[in-house]
Parts: C-alpha cells; structure tokens; sequence
C-alpha cells in the first residue's frame, strides 16, 4: 500500500486539530514551536521524535516534532501545552509498526538550510520535512517557501519574529541518500536561530490479510483460502474444495470420478465411475458403469452393463442379468435372462421362469407349473390352465382349457374345444381346420 497525505495540514497554536477526513490506522505527524525555551508537551498517546533547542545572543527557539497512529475511538483534538505554533499533517497507508523509518534534525544561523542526510532503504518511502525560525532583534521574519529539492509545502505560520512550514516530497524517494534543502525567509540570518527537521515515512510492508482465521491448528496452503474457518485442527490444501456433496454414509466410499449424490448407505461402494443412484442398501454395491437404478434390496447386485431402468425390486434372491431388467418382479425364486426387452407382465408363479426372448409380453400368468416358450409375441389373452403349455407362435386368443395345448400357429377366432390341430402357418386367414367347418 502506498503512503498518501489524507486530506489536507491544518495549523493551530496549542490545539491539534487534524483533517476531518482521518481514520483508523492514519499517521499523524505535528510539528511545534515556540520562540523561547519553553517545555513543549505532547498529548498522552503521541510519541515524540525530537525535542531540541537552539539559541543565540539574541534569539532561542524550540523545535518538537511527535507522531500518533489513529485508532477508533480518538478524539477530534489534543491540546499542545506550551507551544506558540502547530503544523499537524495525516498520512495513509503507513507501517503500523515502524511509520518512521529515519529522521534527524540540524541547525544554523544562515541564509539557507540543510537537514542531515538520511539513508532511505524502502523505495516506497515519503520525505517529510518541519522548519523553524526565530529573529526577534530586527523583526524581519516571513514565510516559509523556497526548497530544493522542491518539496511541497502543506502548511505554514508565521509572523515578525518566527515562523514554522511542513512540507513533504509528494511521492516516494528513490532508495540510498537523501536530504532537502530551505532558504531562510528573514533579511538577517546572523541573528537568527534556525531548525530543520528530516524524517521519512515508511509505507504499509504487506497488505493484510482479509480472512477471518480462528483456529489454533497450523494451516498450509499452496494457494490461499477465500473463506471463514474456525475448527481447531490442521488444513492443508493444494487448492480450495468445491464439492458440493452430502454424505451421511458409515462406511467407506470409494470413486475415481467424484460423488455427485447424496449417499446414505452404511455399506462400503466402489465405482470406476460416479455414483449417481440413490442406495439405501446396507450391503456392497459393486460396479463397473454408473448405477442410476434406486435400490432396497438386501442382498448383492452385480451388473457389467449399465443399471439404467426404473425396477423396484424388493427380492431377497439373488439376480444376475447382462442387460438391464424392467419387469416387476415379487418372486422369490431365481430369475435368469439372457435378453428381456421392456416387459411389463406380472409374475406371481412359484416355480422358474425361462425365456430366450420376450417381447412385449402383456400375459397375467398363475399358473403353478414350468412354461416354456421360444418366442412369444403380443399374447393378450388370459390363462388360468394348470397344465403344460409349449408353444412356439402363440397369437391372441382365449384359452380356458385345462388339457395340454400346443401348436404350430393359431389365428384369431372364437374359442374352440382343446382337441390337437396341427397345421402350417397360413397369417392373416380367417380359416379354421376344426368341429363346425
């Protein structure tokens, strides 16, 4: 941060009273005199630089120059015992710790003026310089106003006798040494006392850290945290986390792509992709493609494709398929496919189910012994039949027998009694071979 000069000087007698524009953390700078040996008392809280005199046969003058940082709660005005004139300037963005880098003072009884030379070791420091004259014999005192280098003058006073001028460099000196130079600003320098005060400002070191931290653990970090922390252990962190995600499981979950759901299992998961199904289930999920599928199930699920279906399986079997199932399925019995293919039948039999194929198959099915098809295509009919039943095309009809059926193909029609009629496939022919033709 850089120093500037907040507002603007003020001068007063024995009452500093600095720019209404100061706050917290401003450094104020006051310069005093007074034509005589008289003490000079800063207020409680300043803390003073110089406090020096010098006198001649004719003349003596005291020169004090003190600093105060603000802080909150500082009132508007101090009050400067014993001096005759004041300068007060603020500065911002000065080190709190060490806002004068180097100063010095000297004196003379010339018709110019040098302060001792500084050593300037920050480059972002400012110059600041106080004058001071007394000449009280021929009265021939004016203003403050001739320097070189040609610093500015914030603030001057003066009157016949004596006289006070501040002035700073206005921006930042280049490093190594460093000194100003004033003309007298009186016709009679030999009789005169003069005092020049040199002092440099050293800026803000680091700007500060805007962070709250409260924690009493040690924090590493390879780029800084932008947020509010107050736990007590230890952080350390490559870069800040972002991860939006909520997880209340018990056990251990493990992904090389990140979570992105909300996970509530007390089993352990591992995925070579994300996890983005909803799994209540209290054992392990294991998988080598997302699972989108919500699951109750207790016991194990194994997939190698992807789960992508909307089932809701509460068996307590065991159930294995390469291609995702979309059956409704309450049996307890084991269920095996090699393709099933949006099949939206109920199945409440008791005993193993087999299909090679099965397509749109919108059978309600009780029966209690095995059934056994190649292909079944579109059956909307009802069975109740608890006998054995093989067919290879089984087209819509109505079958309420409890004999054995089978046939090679069947055309739709009223219903017939069960006899055996086998015939080649003739589509589309409203032809029966049969009683009544």
């Amino acid at each position: 941060m850089s120093v500037a000069l907040r507002g603007t000087a003020t001068a007063g007698t024995t009452t500093i009273t600095p720019d209404a524009t100061v706050v917290a953390g401003d450094l104020l700078v006051v310069a005093a005199i007074a034509p005589s040996a008289t003490t000079i008392t800063v207020p409680a809280g300043w803390t003073t630089l110089r406090s020096v005199t010098t006198s001649n046969s004719s003349s003596t003058l005291r020169l004090v120059i003190a600093y105060r940082l603000l802080v909150a709660g500082d009132p508007s005005s101090w009050t400067l015992t014993g001096a005759t004139y004041n300068i007060c300037a603020a500065y911002s963005g000065c080190d709190p710790t060490t806002p004068i880098l180097a100063e010095n003072f000297s004196s003379a009884a010339a018709s110019s003026i040098t302060t001792p030379t500084l050593s300037n070791t920050n480059s972002g420091a400012w110059r600041v310089a106080a004058w001071g004259i007394a000449e009280v014999s021929f009265s021939s005192v004016s203003a403050w106003s001739t320097f070189s280098p040609a610093d500015t003058r914030r603030a001057h006073q003066e009157q016949s006798k004596y006289a006070l001028a501040l002035t700073d460099s206005a921006a930042t000196v280049a490093t190594g040494s460093t000194s100003i130079t004033g003309t007298s600003p009186t016709s009679q320098p030999s009789w005169a006392c003069e005092l020049a005060w040199i002092g440099l400002i050293q800026p803000l070191l680091s700007t500060p850290v805007s962070s709250s931290d409260t924690g009493a653990g040690a924090e590493t970090a390879a780029v800084r945290p932008a947020d509010t922390e107050t736990a007590a252990g230890t952080d350390t962190a490559a870069v800040k986390a972002t991860s939006a995600v909520s997880q209340t499981g018990s056990a251990t979950d493990t992904a090389s792509v990140r979570p992105g759901d909300t996970d509530t299992a007390a089993g352990t998961e591992a995925s070579a992709l994300a996890v983005q199904a909803a799994d209540t289930a209290t054992v392990t999920d294991s998988a080598t493609v997302v699972v989108q599928a919500p699951e109750t199930g207790t016991a194990v699920d194994t997939a190698i494709g992807t789960s992508g279906t909307p089932v809701t399986d509460p068996a307590t079997g065991t159930e294995s398929s390469s291609i995702a199932t979309r059956g409704s399925d309450t049996g307890t019995a084991a269920d095996t496919a090699g393709v099933v293919a949006a099949e939206p039948s109920a199945d409440t039999g008791a005993a193993a189910d087999s299909a090679t194929v099965s397509i749109d198959q919108q059978v309600a099915d009780v029966a209690s012994t095995s059934e056994s098809a190649l292909v079944k295509v579109g059956i909307p009919s009802t069975d109740t039949a608890s006998g054995l039943e093989s067919a290879r095309i089984t087209q819509g009809d109505s079958d309420t027998a409890t004999a054995r059926d089978s046939a090679t193909a069947r055309h739709a029609g009223a219903a017939v009694p069960a006899r055996l009629h086998f015939v080649e496939v003739l589509p589309r022919l409203p032809v029966w071979t049969g009683p009544g033709q």
